[in-house]
């Protein structure tokens, strides 16, 4: 069993003359347990998200649970809620269900699907992420 403690700091990236991107800094303070159970990883995380100028102050949480299938393969899913980061967008709720493939040592292979639970302009969607490790 882990915890983890992670801190971001987002720096503002955007053209403030031409109404980019957004203006203000970024700070994440997020908090994450595993915890291994009968051949599964069972994951909780939580994060608050700290934002200047435009963009609302959030709080996020996650729970995930995935297993490994071969040396290969191992799949999982995540359910996550997520505040809205502005006053006209709205709160997302979502399912992922993911597969992953260990194609070599340093190279591996993540399928995901996505299904919005709360936010209906995502209904599905899917992608695939390739890794490699040096």
């Amino acid at each position: 069993n882990y915890i983890d403690i992670d801190g971001k700091i987002k720096v503002p990236s955007s053209d403030t003359t031409k109404g980019l991107g957004t203006t203000g800094y970024d700070f994440t303070l997020s908090s994450t347990a595993y915890y291994w159970v009968s051949k599964n990883w069972i994951t909780g995380s939580v994060a608050y998200r700290l934002r200047s100028k435009e963009l609302i102050n959030t709080f996020s949480v996650t729970a995930s649970i995935s297993r490994t299938l071969s040396k290969k393969m191992s799949a999982g899913m995540v359910v996550s809620y997520k505040e809205a980061p502005q006053s006209i967008s709205s709160d997302t709720l979502e399912n992922t269900i993911f597969f992953i493939w260990k194609a070599h040592k340093k190279t591996k292979y993540s399928f995901y699907f996505i299904k919005g639970l709360k936010d209906l302009k995502l209904d599905w969607a899917s992608g695939l992420q390739v890794s490699y490790h040096w």
